[in-house]
């Protein structure tokens, strides 16, 4: 489950605006207060926005990437509002709080709430374009965030980098994200600082989407509107720069394999010389195994590159299958070794040049694959493993132990 952190507090509007009547002061208030909020139906519009000011890391085999950036929010401001904030100065709060979470963080290694250099305080009072008067809060962060990375297209990869989050225990009835009323952009980042040089930003963008909780939480079998909560996804897709790293490793593997063919050029019989060739060759692609390790992606499956290094090194261990064949004892195990090591130097050379076509064409593909997904909706889904317990059928007890 995605670990949540209380970040920042925003004023909500009641769609009901009666408050409730009290007398009591002090605890007693604050807990009727409370009591109301979460009892009364809200109708509430907050706009959020983020702006990302450096992008300090994305570590694909970790499945995290480290931001520090500045989130915005706004709300509308009731004529109570508008009053405090003349008398309060640097106290000044909205009159209703409600918390807003991050989703997705691993850590948040700071983060604090800008001041008004004006007024002092959190909270600051901005028109939008049609002279409405909105609170609006910035908290300043620098985190780790956890996001699920695809590397299977290296070097061609896209990725998203996520920023997720929820409207704490409001309903999607009582609280909507918007675009932000007193900014033009809902999400932005400046590239100006980046310490990622391997991955350029392609496309920034944002997404809304609801969740029924209880639904997720009974695996399907039950169903509750009250429990459907609002999330907010800001994305920034970024995309690997490949050059680079092709020059680095494909070119030089290329080159390790066509060495390798140079082993046809020796007798059939000299056996002793093609083996002695060909393992320094296999020594050579394990050595430059552990050089790459530096630029690959440590995953649990295949990537591009990794498919094509093992072609390479399966073509030096076919090269020794048959120096073996054709060599052993200087006759070979075969009749007319000579002339079967000849045609098969000529099928290598041409089997050879089909595999890197074919590489080509299938990294061609890969690339275009990976293109597509620059602008395509987001997909964002709750993934959860929960022990639904039939309360009817158990009787509303713990099934007891065998």
């Amino acid at each position: 489950n995605a670990i949540h952190k209380t970040i920042s507090k925003v004023n909500l509007k009641m769609a009901d605006t009666t408050a409730p009547s009290t007398t009591t002061t002090g605890g007693a208030e604050e807990k009727d207060k409370d009591d109301y909020i979460k009892t009364k139906a809200l109708n509430v519009e907050l706009g959020i926005r983020v702006r990302i000011d450096q992008l300090i890391d994305i570590d694909t085999s970790r499945q995290e990437y480290v931001v520090k950036g500045m989130l915005d929010r706004d709300w509308i401001a009731t004529d109570e509002d508008l009053l405090n904030h003349k008398t309060m100065g640097a106290k000044y709060k909205p009159s209703v709080e409600v918390d807003i979470d991050f989703i997705n963080d691993v850590s948040l290694n700071e983060m604090k709430y800008a001041i008004d250099p004006v007024s002092g305080s959190t909270t600051r009072l901005s028109r939008d374009a049609n002279g409405v008067w909105y609170n609006r809060q910035r908290i300043e962060f620098n985190g780790r965030f956890a996001q699920e990375f695809n590397v299977r297209s290296f070097p061609f990869d896209v990725q998203d980098l996520s920023l997720v989050f929820s409207a704490a225990i409001f309903t999607a009835k009582q609280l909507t994200f918007v675009p932000m009323h007193t900014e033009v952009s809902s999400v932005s980042v400046d590239r100006t600082f980046s310490a990622v040089r391997d991955f350029a930003v392609v496309r920034t963008d944002v997404f809304t989407k609801n969740f029924d909780h209880t639904y997720a939480d009974t695996m399907g079998h039950v169903s509750d509107e009250n429990d459907v909560c609002p999330y907010v996804v800001f994305r920034v897709q970024v995309k690997r720069e490949w050059s680079a790293l092709m020059h680095r490793i494909v070119v030089w593997l290329f080159i390790l394999g066509a060495l390798s063919l140079g082993v046809l050029s020796y007798p059939h019989a000299d056996i002793d010389g093609r083996l002695g060739f060909l393992i320094t060759m296999i020594l050579t692609l394990v050595a430059f195994q552990f050089v790459m390790q530096s630029e690959l992606p440590r995953v649990a499956y295949f990537t591009l590159i990794d498919k094509y290094y093992v072609a390479i090194f399966s073509i030096n261990i076919i090269l020794i299958v048959e120096s073996i064949v054709v060599g052993h004892g200087g006759k070979g195990l075969i009749n007319d070794a000579k002339r079967v090591d000849e045609t098969f130097a000529i099928v290598a050379a041409i089997v050879f040049a089909v595999v890197q076509v074919f590489f080509m064409g299938y990294a061609a593909f890969l690339h275009k694959k990976e293109l597509a997904k620059i602008g395509k909706t987001a997909i964002f889904r709750l993934d959860r493993l929960t022990n639904y317990l039939n309360l009817k059928e158990n009787k509303g007890k713990y099934p007891v132990a065998e």
